[in-house]
This record gives structure tokens, C-alpha cells and sequence, in this order.
């Protein structure tokens, strides 16, 4: 399947690895969940059916549990809902570009 570019580097970069490699660390999954439906608008079952088709970890059950998580479905008003700003975490979690330019 081809992933069209988003034009945010990290979440590129996040998808690049999904798809070449079967695997992301949970930072950048849930910063991507949080890209595509919240930002996006786009309900967590397509992201959930994209990340089964890759994931050579995944598991049915976590990976829709997290992704409602993700998305504010499971307790849309919990303090702990955060939406991961994917410019935001370059500077914290990539400063020097080597996984967005990998």
C-alpha cells in the first residue's frame, strides 16, 4: 500500500518506518493516532486496519484498544488526553534529523 506524504516530517518518517521495517516505538504510534484522527478527522478504525496489515508485533486487542485511546474514545474527558504535536516533538525527540532524513 502506498502512504501518500502528510508534509509533517515526523509522522512521514513514522509511516516510512511502518511500512519498511513492521514496527514503531509507541511515541510515534500514538503521535500518528493522534495526527490522523484527531487532525485529520479520520475515524481510529482505518488506522487501526493500516497498523495490522504492518505491524509484525501487533496484536488485535492492544492495538484497537490503544488506538480509541488515542483517538479520546475511550474517556474523552480524562486529564490525561494528550494530543502529540508531531512539529513539537522534532525538537524534542529528533533534533538532529537523522530518523526523519533515514
Amino acid at each position: 500500500m502506498l502512504v501518500t506524504p502528510s508534509g509533517f516530517p515526523l509522522v512521514d518518517a513514522s509511516m516510512r518506518q511502518l511500512t519498511e521495517m513492521g514496527w514503531m516505538n509507541f511515541r510515534m504510534r500514538a503521535m500518528c493516532a493522534t495526527f490522523l484522527t484527531i487532525n485529520c478527522g479520520i475515524s481510529w478504525h482505518h488506522g487501526a486496519k493500516h497498523y495490522m496489515n504492518y505491524l509484525v508485533d501487533g496484536d488485535l486487542a492492544i492495538d484497537n484498544w490503544q488506538w480509541q485511546m488515542q483517538a479520546g474514545v475511550t474517556n474523552p474527558l480524562s486529564e490525561t488526553f494528550r494530543i502529540y504535536n508531531p512539529n513539537k516533538n522534532i525538537t524534542e525527540k529528533d533534533p538532529d534529523l537523522s530518523f526523519i532524513y533515514y
